[in-house]
């Protein structure tokens, strides 16, 4: 290949590719800088805060007045067995879903069920309905009695007058802790 520039000129264009190639690289440096300063500034403010956040907790745990005394410190503890105790035995306690859905796991498809009741400070369940006939009513009286989850099952006699399509009301006392 034929070069017509003399060695003065092909430095001189060399010289200016140069200053080109580098001024396209800064300016590829810079868009690439701000492009990760723009991206990452989101996490390290969040890295930041968890941060600051985490040394606060930090702070108040590890802060020790040192004034406590073991009697305060005796009560406190006491205090806090007290309010397990009490959670744990509502936790043991069954939930009245679970003892309704008993109730309704007894009932068979003779017995149709109009209403049920509540009431928390007794922990009385009333429910009231219909059976196909007396015998499945005694049935569902008898599975009720056999369940450990409730003290005592009412229901009135006079409920057994009928032999079909028996109304009956129960009465659930349920077990207290």
């Amino acid at each position: 290949m034929f070069t017509f520039l003399t060695t003065e000129h092909k430095q001189k264009v060399h010289g200016i590719y140069k200053t080109h190639l580098l001024v396209v690289f800064l300016w590829g440096m810079l868009v690439l800088i701000f492009l990760l300063v723009l991206l990452l500034t989101p996490s390290f403010l969040i890295a930041r805060a968890k941060r600051g956040a985490a040394q606060t907790e930090f702070a108040l745990v590890s802060k020790s007045t040192g004034t406590e005394s073991p009697q305060e410190v005796e009560k406190v503890v006491a205090e806090a067995q007290e309010q397990i105790q009490t959670s744990n035995q509502y936790l043991s306690a069954p939930y009245l879903t679970e003892t309704l859905l008993d109730v309704i796991k007894y009932k068979t498809s003779d017995i149709k069920i109009n209403s049920m009741s509540f009431e928390r400070s007794s922990g009385i369940i009333n429910i009231a309905g219909v059976a196909g006939s007396r015998t499945a009513l005694l049935d569902l009286v008898k599975k009720l009695r056999a369940d450990n989850q409730f003290e005592v099952v009412d229901f009135p006699i006079s409920s057994l007058v009928k032999s079909q399509k028996v109304d009956f009301s129960l009465i659930l006392h349920l077990k207290t802790l």
